[in-house]
């Protein structure tokens, strides 16, 4: 790293850090990511442990978030569910990014019938609702995790598909990719020396933006019951099994549901931080 991009760094890093939903976003996404690697330490009890003698417990000092009908302890549950809920969240980005980024490339750099062809394919996606179309995908392959991340990555790929090739169809009509063309750049060249280091600022924040995606998608698949399997305490299955306890253990179901929605609102308080601090446009008016 060059001088420039070390002071290009720093004023993004100040620009974020003037944002306070931004860094209150960032911490907690840290904290959960803090709570998935140490969940052996910080779970009070066995996610799996059922105590016939504990059943349908109110919050207390014992069991803080209370215990659900088969008298396991839901906060040691949510702390492990984090763990699935952050490798969805991640593997569903790793995908999505990775094939529509490529292909938007192809779309919006070579243009022509290429660009038409998978345009095409994008709107006949766009088409149908995602969740439908997910749960299509999930019950056609089953239910385990990495089920979840192909069927949730084989329907959000068009997103990222789009704003590659917008973003690519603006930066090669720059002067400056005609000059590199102009002194005999090749398209290697030109895609991965101007193209690429341009689109990172958007892919990272949209990448960020959509994990939150993600993360209620593989809930909404669970609660359905074509996700996670139990005894895996994912989120989402968690508050499927309470669904028949709310009124009178809403504990169950409740505080799984508080857990996705913190967790949404830090990927998406990071999100604009960052999508702010990283568009000079935007950091006069933070």
């Amino acid at each position: 790293m060059d001088v420039k991009d070390y002071s290009n760094l720093q004023r993004v890093m100040q620009r974020f850090r003037r944002n306070r939903l931004a860094v209150i976003g960032a911490l907690i996404i840290l904290l959960i990511v803090l709570m998935a690697i140490f969940a052996p330490l910080l779970a009070p009890y066995d996610p799996t442990e059922q105590d016939y003698e504990a059943l349908l417990l109110p919050p207390s000092w014992e069991h803080p978030f209370g215990t659900d009908d088969l008298g396991r302890d839901i906060l040691s549950r949510i702390i492990y569910g984090s763990r699935y809920t952050l490798l969805v969240g991640i593997g569903v980005v790793l995908i999505v990014a990775v094939v529509g980024s490529l292909l938007g490339f192809i779309a919006g750099y070579y243009r022509g019938k290429l660009d038409t062809l998978i345009m095409r394919l994008v709107d006949v996606m766009l088409s149908v609702p995602v969740l439908v179309l997910a749960l299509a995908i999930s019950g056609a392959l089953g239910g385990g995790l990495i089920n979840v991340i192909i069927a949730i990555g084989a329907v959000g790929w068009t997103q990222f598909a789009r704003l590659v090739r917008g973003e690519v169809l603006h930066i090669r009509g720059t002067e400056y990719i005609k000059a590199a063309k102009a002194l005999g750049a090749n398209d290697f060249q030109i895609i991965f020396f101007h193209l690429a280091p341009n689109m990172v600022a958007p892919v990272i924040v949209y990448t960020t933006l959509y994990i939150p995606s993600a993360i209620l998608w593989a809930a909404s698949l669970s609660f359905l019951g074509l996700g996670v399997q139990p005894p895996i305490p994912e989120w989402g299955a968690l508050i499927a099994d309470g669904r028949s306890y709310l009124s009178y253990a809403w504990w169950i179901a409740t505080m799984p549901g508080l857990a996705i929605m913190l967790t949404v609102l830090g990927f998406n308080f990071m999100g604009d931080g960052l999508r702010d601090a990283l568009d000079p446009k935007m950091a006069k008016d933070i």
